[in-house]
Order: structure tokens, then sequence, then C-alpha cells
């Protein structure tokens, strides 16, 4: 009875440490994914924040 119960704690143990390594994991690609992608979109954002300033701009003016 106590051997079982060794083996189980070691298995919740186990399961435990694999959950907590595969968030950590899956956390530190989700990282390095968005850095890349507003690396190589940011081009993208910079025309987009640009054009939204624009657009303000001549609301805020009037002209159109």
């Amino acid at each position: 009875m106590k051997h079982r119960n060794i083996i189980s704690k070691r298995l919740a143990f186990n399961s435990f440490k694999l959950i907590s390594n595969t968030a950590f994991i899956i956390f530190i690609l989700n990282f390095f994914y968005k850095k890349i992608h507003i690396l190589y979109f940011s081009e993208n954002f910079k025309d987009r924040n640009i054009l939204q300033k624009k657009k303000k701009f001549f609301d805020k003016s009037g002209i159109f």
C-alpha cells in the first residue's frame, strides 16, 4: 500500500512538472512570436498610425 502511494505521488509530481514546463515553453514561444510579429509588420503598423494621425488632423481642420 505504501509503495503504491509513493508511485501515485511521483506520478502527480511528474505530471505537474510536465504541465508547468509546457506552459512555460508556450509562454516563451508566444513572447517571441509577438516580438517577431511586431518586427516583421512594424512598417505596416507605422503606416497605419501615420494614416490615422492624418485622418484625425483632417477631421479637426474640416478639410474632408
